[in-house]
C-alpha cells in the first residue's frame, strides 16, 4: 500500500466512518513474528494521527494583516 493510499485510508476510518485503528510494525526480521504497535488512534483520540490528518500543506492557513483607510475626496476621513 502506498503512503497517499494509507494516509487516506486512515484518514476515512478514523474521521468519516468513525472506527478505532492501529498500526503494527514487525520489529523482528521477514520471517520473525514480532509485531508491536507503533501507532493507535480513535476518533476522541487522534494525537498520534494528527500529523498525518491534519498535516497536508495544502489544508494549512496562512495568516494576514490588513489596513483601511476610508476617506472622502479632501482626505478626510
Amino acid at each position: 500500500m502506498s503512503k497517499m493510499n494509507f494516509e487516506a485510508l486512515a484518514r476515512d476510518l478514523l474521521l468519516v466512518r468513525q472506527y478505532r485503528v492501529e498500526v503494527y510494525t514487525n520489529k523482528g526480521g521477514a520471517k520473525s513474528n514480532d509485531w508491536v504497535i507503533a501507532f493507535k488512534g480513535s476518533p476522541g483520540n487522534l494525537c498520534q494521527f494528527e500529523e498525518l490528518l491534519f498535516g497536508n500543506t495544502e489544508m494549512s492557513v496562512t495568516g494576514g494583516v490588513l489596513g483601511l483607510k476610508i476617506a472622502n475626496e479632501n482626505g478626510q476621513v
